[in-house]
């Protein structure tokens, strides 16, 4: 399924002027911010964040962050990727934010 799906995005990509590229690009958005508003929401219910990486959460945070330089840098009319990586970073900062407050969390004393 996966394979199908990049297959159908290359071959729109090929067809599709570039000035009209960035709709693939703001496609992303809407998946984005369900699955990680839903990890947002999951850990706010569940009161941790269970097995979520730091490591793997900051790395992708942080490749978000320098996505928005880079764009900045490099493209001619970055609004579209700048926004994309923009709510990627805040949508992975939060996570980033609650594996730490997690964490810290002083476990709770049983009553007897």
């Amino acid at each position: 399924l996966v394979l199908a799906a990049m297959a159908v995005h290359v071959l729109i990509a090929m067809q599709l002027p570039p000035e009209h590229q960035w709709v693939l690009l703001a496609a992303n958005v809407p998946v984005m911010l369900t699955s990680r508003l839903s990890q947002i929401i999951a850990n706010v219910r569940q009161g941790g964040t269970g097995m979520l990486s730091f490591t793997s959460m900051f790395l992708t945070f942080l490749g978000s962050v320098a996505r928005i330089f880079t764009s900045l840098q490099e493209m001619a009319n970055p609004l579209v990727p700048v926004l994309n990586y923009l709510l990627s970073a805040l949508m992975g900062g939060t996570i980033v934010a609650q594996i730490v407050y997690y964490n810290n969390l002083k476990p709770k004393p049983k009553a007897d």
